[in-house]
């Protein structure tokens, strides 16, 4: 019978290291966004910004098991216009969530030992644990995965209930064994237009696509990367919008290159860098992340050449699949995808004081954006206002209008 206890300092986390490492290889369809280089680049950036909250279940000293959480405040994208009445609110995540957009996160978990562990570290999380947090928001989960399952199954026991605060399609891309055989399961239209855009942009020059090899190539390709983001969605939507979110990714990038799992690619044409893809190898897969183009190169749809170079790199590779992950918007994935699957958000205030605040802040947010009642919208605001001031001691700020949830991971159109 496992032992669960709960790590809350980085030094304890840092020597699960190996532990955290031969587990997640071990799991069902493992994340890269669970990965150590990932998880450990992410803790040493954002570390000051949440409360480690790592359930491990230990069988004779040794981890079986691992469900990774942290206690943090911030809604993500959850409701902006409450965002300034949510400040003392806990909310019960995944470690690593946030503004760099991990998806497809889970327990780790060994096979065989999903049905025994999944609802032990649920049971700790909603009854141990649960003067600790306020709210459960685990963002971007496959409905099928351990963690969606026993959470919502626990939830029930326990009086609550979780909300699917969202709903999105991640397109994937199986790869064959030739580019000529993928280009064949694609449609007679989307070939045409997709061969007449590398046409196109052709004729503007020497089309080549430059895949970093080496940490000499890493910051100039950087620098392209992010300046070629901005340029395609300006300043105020760019991807690479903080200092933390550009410190993060030098640091991932660098723990990734020798380890042969990072993908960044920039395609030249006529000698000059157009456009700029990062990308991520983990399990035998490959994970879209960001990219950029020059608007310049609009009409060859530069971007959408690129990622079929991309596509192809990869059947090369070896990969047996090209993960485009979820979001909105993303029409151009299909174009290129052989399949989709689908991620929740899962959302569950709990009976507390802050959880009841939250329940008002999401009543507040959606009535003013679906309903459009303003008035009773304000009446709501002013009833959890009452509350925070009871939780924090001081008056807080009425909410404001402007929206600071933005999804920093690229599913938009090339």
């Amino acid at each position: 019978m496992a032992t669960l206890r709960c790590i809350h300092e980085t030094d304890e986390l840092l020597r699960l290291a190996p532990a955290w490492e031969a587990l997640l290889a071990q799991t069902k369809a493992p994340s890269f966004f669970l990965s150590w280089e990932w998880i450990s680049a992410w803790q040493q950036v954002y570390r000051q910004k949440h409360r480690l909250c790592v359930i491990v279940a230990e069988e004779g000293g040794a981890p079986v098991g691992i469900a990774p959480f942290m206690i943090g405040g911030g809604l993500d994208s959850l409701a902006p216009r409450g965002q300034q009445l949510t400040r003392p609110i806990r909310f019960l995540k995944f470690l690593g969530q946030g503004e760099c957009y991990p998806e497809q996160l889970d327990f780790l978990l060994p096979p065989g030992r999903a049905e025994e562990l999944a609802p032990a570290f649920a049971k700790y999380a909603l009854t141990t644990l649960s003067r600790q947090w306020d709210v459960l928001f685990l963002q971007n989960v496959q409905p099928e995965a351990a963690v969606a399952q026993a959470m919502e199954a626990w939830l029930l026991q326990v009086g609550l209930k979780a909300e699917h605060a969202e709903t999105l399609s991640g397109p994937f891309a199986a790869l064959p064994a030739s580019k000529e055989e993928y280009w064949k399961g694609r449609s007679a239209n989307f070939r045409s237009q997709y061969k007449n855009s590398a046409n196109r942009l052709a004729k503007r020059g020497e089309v080549r696509l430059e895949i970093v090899t080496e940490e000499s190539e890493l910051e100039p390709a950087f620098a392209e990367l992010v300046r070629l983001n901005s340029l395609r969605w300006g300043e105020e939507n760019q991807s690479f919008h903080s200092e933390p979110y550009l410190q993060f990714h030098r640091q991932l990038m660098k723990r990734l290159l020798p380890r042969g799992e990072l993908l960044l690619a920039l395609l030249r044409v006529d000698g000059r860098v157009a456009a700029a893809k990062y990308d991520f190898v983990y399990g035998g897969k490959a994970w879209n992340y960001q990219g950029g183009w020059d608007p310049e190169f609009a009409r060859e749809r530069v971007g959408l050449v690129l990622l079929g170079r991309i596509v192809e790199h990869c059947i090369e590779r070896g990969l047996a699949e090209y993960d485009f992950l979820g979001g909105t918007d993303a029409g151009y994935k299909d174009r290129f995808a052989t399949g989709s699957r689908t991620t929740v958000d899962l959302l569950a205030p709990t009976r507390s004081l802050r959880g009841h605040a939250f329940r008002l802040a999401r009543e507040s947010s959606h009535l003013i954006q679906e309903q459009g009642l303003p008035e009773k919208a304000r009446a709501i605001g002013a009833r959890m206002r009452r509350i925070t001031e009871r939780l924090t001691g001081r008056a807080e700020p009425a909410p404001s209008d402007d929206s600071s949830s933005t999804d920093r991971r690229d599913d938009r159109e090339p």
